[in-house]
């Protein structure tokens, strides 16, 4: 596996080979470190993982006429491409180093940018020597001409950017998944230079902003580390409190879930705005541990699926009844105001924290006021369950859904997207009612035929609840640097039932 790069005290930036060692990335968990308007200036830009025509409509404008646009999606979708390359999901790392093999090979790698601002490029150069293209073309699914064409694009633009997103991040490899990536942009030495770079396409709004304000549990405000002593000092003081006071690292979000309720987690848990009975992975899992909280607190603006479990329900408010700041995908922290008062009676977020906070006696700190190693990345197919799985969002939902399901204009029911020849193969009609497996759960799902998807491949947007949930067929299991699960692929099955 690759090891994305980190600045180091020469200003250069750090490739590795080795997976498991050392600090990653650019240092910091974020968007794009540029704005959204250079993207304009690129004139090709690969974009892993993600259908911004769907999920993030105005982003398209940056991606107009004239420019190459490499996909890499196991669907053809709405984001129209120049060239589209269909991977096996959780190929996309032998996918990446096979590009780099070709950038190598075709002698495309920026020699002088390597030299003068990385380190680490010959353990990279003898790791990607084994994915050249016949056996990448074997993991992918991906033909070796349009490899060669994606690697031809990309190094013939004058300028040119790689953008990943959720379809290449939410594996239980992700990390060295986006190592890969971000090797293959530095080596074509694309960060730093004006109209080219590499960036990631974070899933939903403010995400960016809620991780840099702490919302991690190995993390303080502004990506300090909650284990640095002078990162802990200096919060610590600006909360007024004894750092002594600060917790230690916690469990990852899928982590604490699964701990809930076992005798060594989590006997009671307070939830704000989050519906992990639909979204988390292995849903069905995650259920059970919820229900055998001794006390499960909810605040939200809609009783989900989750709140319905509840052992109390907080109603609150919404973002547009409370003043607060949102950071959009270029980390531009925006003042947003309130434009309507909630109902009667209905507090915000911030003041149920204080009110709980103050009945706890630990006031101080709440104000109300908010101005203050190379493993498979996928579950093998079996013969048992011969397909691969993947989830994703659709244009006219949101999340977990449990406000969009409640507008009737809104399509109203989950699908499962097959191939047309798998469809015919198994003799599934438009519109049949289906059952779709894995060793977790099943999922009853209408069938939608099309030639846009793989044949191997099924896909299932994630934002229902019930038997259509598409969570109960996912996996939990995590990637071991960031904790983040695998949504994205699992080894599945869909079988007729009974019309």
């Amino acid at each position: 596996m690759l090891k994305t790069s980190q600045i180091d005290y020469n200003g250069r930036f750090c490739m590795s080979a080795a997976a498991a060692a050392g600090n990653r990335a650019f240092g910091l968990d974020r968007g794009p470190p540029f704005r959204l308007d250079d993207i304009r200036s690129a004139e090709c830009v690969l974009l892993v993982g993600s259908n911004v025509a769907e999920t993030m409509p105005p982003f398209m404008q940056r991606l107009g006429q004239g420019r190459s646009l490499v996909v890499v999606d196991p669907r053809r979708t709405a984001t129209a491409a120049t060239l589209h390359l269909a991977p096996q999901p959780g190929t996309d790392l032998a996918l990446a180093n096979g590009l780099l093999f070709l950038a190598i090979e075709l002698g495309l790698v920026d020699t002088g940018y390597v030299g003068a601002r990385t380190t680490g490029w010959d353990a990279v150069r003898s790791t990607v020597a084994g994915y050249w293209p016949g056996r990448v073309e074997r993991l992918t699914g991906v033909a070796e001409p349009d490899l060669r064409e994606a690697v031809r694009l990309l190094a013939i633009a004058p300028t040119a950017m790689v953008l990943t997103a959720r379809g290449a991040e939410q594996h239980a490899h992700s990390v060295d998944t986006t190592s890969a990536w971000i090797n293959l942009a530095l080596a074509l030495g694309l960060p730093g230079r004006p109209g080219s770079g590499f960036g990631t396409l974070t899933g939903q709004g403010n995400g960016q902003g809620g991780r840099e304000h702490g919302q991690k549990a190995d993390q303080l405000p502004g990506y300090r580390s909650i284990s640095d002593p002078a990162a802990r000092a200096h919060v610590a003081a600006v909360w007024g409190i004894d750092p002594a006071d600060l917790p230690g690292p916690g469990r990852s979000a899928y982590e604490l879930l699964d701990a809930l309720g076992d005798g060594g987690g989590p006997g009671a848990l307070l939830l704000l705005g989050s519906n992990p009975f639909v979204s988390a992975p292995n849903a069905r899992h995650v259920a059970q541990r919820l229900a055998s909280l001794d006390c499960l607190v909810v605040a939200d603006l809609v009783l989900s699926e989750t709140a319905a479990l509840a052992d109390v329900v907080l109603p609150t408010a919404q973002w547009a009844e409370e003043d607060g700041t949102t950071t959009n995908l270029e980390g531009r922290v925006l003042l947003r105001r309130k434009a309507i008062d909630p109902p009667a009676g209905v507090r915000t977020d911030l003041e149920i924290l204080h009110e709980l906070a103050a009945r706890l006696d630990r006031p101080a700190g709440f104000p109300t006021d908010a101005s203050a190693a190379q493993p498979e990345e996928h579950e093998p197919v079996s013969e048992g369950f011969p397909l691969r799985l993947t989830t994703g969002r659709v244009a006219m939902q949101y999340q977990s859904g449990a406000q969009t399901r409640r507008v009737e204009a809104l399509p109203g029911t989950a699908y499962v997207e097959l191939h047309e020849d798998l469809a015919a193969r198994l003799g599934v009609l438009q519109g049949e009612r289906v059952r779709v497996s894995t060793v977790r759960g099943q999922a009853y799902l209408p069938a939608k035929v099309s030639d846009a998807i793989r044949a191997d491949t099924m896909f299932v947007p994630f934002h229902w609840a019930g038997k259509q949930r598409a969570n109960s067929l996912t996996s939990d299991r995590l990637d071991p640097v960031s904790q983040m699960p695998a949504f994205k692929v699992c080894a599945a099955r869909i079988d007729r039932v009974a019309r």
